[in-house]
């Protein structure tokens, strides 16, 4: 959920926010000694820094600036999720803490090679501002940008082009609601660059200037994303917000923040913030990439934060108040004309506290996310239905802030059919809750999950740093243990195989079986008079309805065994400078071929026809995306679309459509609902941070809002885009 940075006019750079991180690094060759600490079963790295000889030398070259004269001592570090945990972390990674509490990652990657990831993650975000902060939590990530003690104002762009790095694209920021990331995409991965990389992130730590003059200048850009964030989507994220969480600090702590703060508030206040939350045993820096000695990286990490000391005394967390207690429906209108659908969601919410990541707690979760996984296949069977009422729907649950899990169910649809549509929802999710699910629809949804395991398991070895270091943040912010998907394959798999129907349907109850659900209806549908009784009527109605148990399972035979003949080959040709083997056939067809080590475990297959959009008719332009659409929802001559993803739940298959006419195959397909990486994104289907990338303006810089609609109520974000198969883009 990062977001494109935009800074000043006059560094003509571009900045980017989302909720999340910070990464720092600093000189590599700075002389000082370390001390080995004990060392995890999995043989993880877990060092403390002791001893530093050359300290001034550390100092002027390393070390953060603008330190509290009379530091209070570091409250303990945090624990690595690891500790107290069953599941071993991946071995290659190297965790450490430095003595002030920081705590860091390191971990060698091959992929892409001669680059490196660094993050610097900061725990404090919009929660944790004061009534008169509130918004300068993403503001002083701005800030950052805007002048420290190593890079003064209006130089760090050209820095970062000095080193090869595009500002925007290889560095970044974001801000949430519990966190602040800072994010640099590194070049090179030589010791040099590492060091001035550190450097940067060293300062955003402890050395940012915060200039009334800087800050000043910044109102401007603030306001600018405010006003571009005044979306369909962003309103009805607020008002679904409110209404649900209304009674907790959540609504009151968006991270755009308010006008007042943003145009008024002094240096004070961004100092205050700064010095109260920026503090070494809130933070973690995690390095990814294909450096030539880990060892060697710790010790620049230690060299760059060692000095780092809190500058003021440690504060409370914040308290996010009660979350409401009803019982019965409480339902909910907010129109927004200018959709283009309606939206329709069932949720409740509950109270939940962290739970700690162990090899039961991961198994636990298996039934429910095969539940949410056959719910979801179920409306997207019902969704292609003639007449349907629905245009698609889909199942969530997640966990937030070890303070509330939110269970939801959404559908979208056009605005005369929102009654229609509510009450096929309503039905359909208490079919699923009352009655559960068929072996045939069970099976079907673990051999997708198990497909995607091993998939991961395969093309572990080329994952890309920038998404190992994502996941790592990631982990730490939710206090889950960065395992290997050999592992997880491993831990889950044979896991599979012992859940039953019954399993599935009592994890469902659980989520969704609360006293109290909300009921919203939004976006362009048009309710007059009094809304939410109307809302709650139709809800009444559709409950009164008695619903039978799901249809029994039905097999289908693959429809195609034979292909007739093999082509006969009238040329091959070796292009060596290419490695790549072209093949023509008699009957015209081509066949390039291309081994490569890009992505291991992966055979991509592309079928090009035609000349795409060059040859469609003069007055019938945009025939070709009409075509595509056509092609890929209609399956094939002997099977449907849904009877392949039946057929073919036990493969690994995808398909798209490219700009000409193209066919997609990918080894590493993924189920709409259970969404599984090699980064072990499947254990955060609903929490995990989704980074959508905003067209900007001048003055682009700013919160991401597709953090808020994926973390928090992901159905906004689902189905305020219509289901369109390109990423939400939120301008800021």
């Amino acid at each position: 959920m990062a977001r494109v940075l935009a800074g000043h006019k006059r560094v003509n750079a571009r900045r980017r926010i989302a909720f999340g991180i910070s990464g720092f690094c600093c000189e590599s060759h700075c002389p000082f000694t370390d001390q080995l600490g004990p060392q995890s079963s999995a043989k993880i790295h877990y060092r403390t820094v002791s001893k530093f000889p050359r300290l001034l030398l550390i100092l002027a070259l390393c070390a953060a600036p603008l330190l509290a004269e009379t530091a209070p001592p570091a409250p303990k570090s945090l624990p690595f999720p690891q500790e107290g945990s069953d599941l071993k972390p991946d071995p290659a990674a190297h965790f450490g803490t430095l003595p002030n509490g920081l705590r860091y990652v390191v971990l060698p990657n091959r992929e892409p090679k001669g680059r490196v990831s660094l993050r610097l993650l900061v725990l404090a975000g919009s929660l944790h501002e004061a009534d008169d902060q509130r918004g300068l939590a993403h503001f002083l990530e701005h800030m950052a940008f805007n002048g420290s003690t190593h890079y003064p104002p209006g130089t760090l762009v050209e820095f970062f082009q000095r080193m090869g790095m595009s500002f925007g694209g290889d560095t970044n920021a974001n801000t949430n609601f519990d966190r602040t990331v800072y994010l640099l995409e590194l070049a090179h991965a030589d010791d040099a660059t590492l060091a001035e990389g550190l450097r940067v992130f060293s300062d955003d730590a402890g050395g940012l200037l915060l200039t009334d003059e800087e800050i000043n200048k910044e109102r401007g850009v603030i306001l600018s994303e405010k006003r571009v964030s005044d979306s369909v989507v962003y309103r009805t994220f607020v008002a679904q917000f409110e209404a649900m969480l209304g009674t907790t600090l959540l609504p009151r702590r968006l991270p755009i923040g308010v006008p007042e703060v943003i145009t008024k508030a002094q240096r004070e206040c961004f100092t205050n913030f700064w010095n109260a939350w920026y503090r070494p045993e809130k933070m973690a820096v995690v390095v990814a990439g294909d450096f030539a000695d880990a060892g060697a990286v710790e010790k620049m990490i230690a060299a760059a934060f060692a000095g780092l000391t809190a500058r003021a005394p440690v504060r409370p967390e914040p308290s996010l108040g009660d979350l409401a207690k009803f019982d019965g429906v409480r339902a909910i209108f907010h129109a927004e004309p200018e959709a283009p659908a309606t939206q329709i969601s069932l949720t409740s919410i509950t109270p939940y506290k962290h739970e700690p990541d162990t090899a039961a707690r991961q198994i636990k979760r298996l039934p429910r996310m095969l539940a949410l996984a056959m719910l979801d296949r179920r409306f997207s069977i019902l969704a292609k239905k003639e007449n349907a009422p629905i245009i698609a729907a889909d199942a969530v649950v997640f966990e937030q802030f070890n303070f509330f899990r939110s269970a939801n169910f959404g559908v979208s649809c056009k605005a005369e059919q929102w009654t229609a549509a509510l009450a096929l929802g309503e039905q359909e999710m208490r079919r699923a809750i009352e009655q559960g699910f068929t072996p045939g629809e069970l099976a079907e949804a673990a051999a997708n999950f198990s497909n995607h395991l091993e998939q991961a398991a395969k093309t572990a070895r080329t994952r890309h740093s920038n998404r190992l270091a994502d996941e790592i943040v990631q982990r730490l912010v939710v206090g889950e243990v960065f395992t290997t998907p050999v592992d997880n394959l491993a831990l889950l798999k044979p896991a599979l195989d012992k859940i039953t129907p019954a399993d599935c349907l009592n994890a469902l109850k659980e989520a969704f079986g609360t006293t109290g659900r909300f009921v919203m209806v939004t976006g362009n549908a048009k309710i007059s008079g009094d809304a939410p009784a109307a809302i709650a009527a139709a809800y009444k109605e559709a409950h009164a309805v008695a619903i039978t148990a799901p249809d029994a399972d039905t097999k289908s035979a693959w429809g195609y065994t034979d292909f007739g003949a093999g082509g006969e080959i009238a040329k091959r040709e070796h292009v060596a400078d290419l490695d790549v083997e072209l093949v023509t056939f008699k009957n015209g067809v081509r066949l390039n071929l291309k081994k490569t080590d890009f992505e291991a475990g992966r055979i991509t297959v592309r079928a090009r026809v035609g000349n795409g959009g060059m040859t469609e008719p003069v007055g019938q332009r945009g025939l070709q995306s009409l075509a595509f659409g056509t092609f890929n929802a209609g399956g094939l001559g002997k099977h449907s679309v849904d009877e392949l993803l039946s057929l073919l739940a036990v493969r690994t298959w995808a398909g798209t459509s490219e700009s000409e006419a193209t066919r997609s195959t990918s080894a590493a397909a993924r189920h709409p609902a259970i969404s599984c990486s090699s980064s072990n994104s499947w254990r955060h289907r609903s929490p995990m941070p989704v980074t959508v990338p905003k067209p900007c303006g001048l003055h682009g810089s700013g919160w991401n809002k597709s953090t808020l609609l994926s973390n928090i109520l992901p159905p906004v974000r689902s189905r305020l885009t219509s289901r369109t198969s390109s990423p939400m883009a939120i301008p800021d």
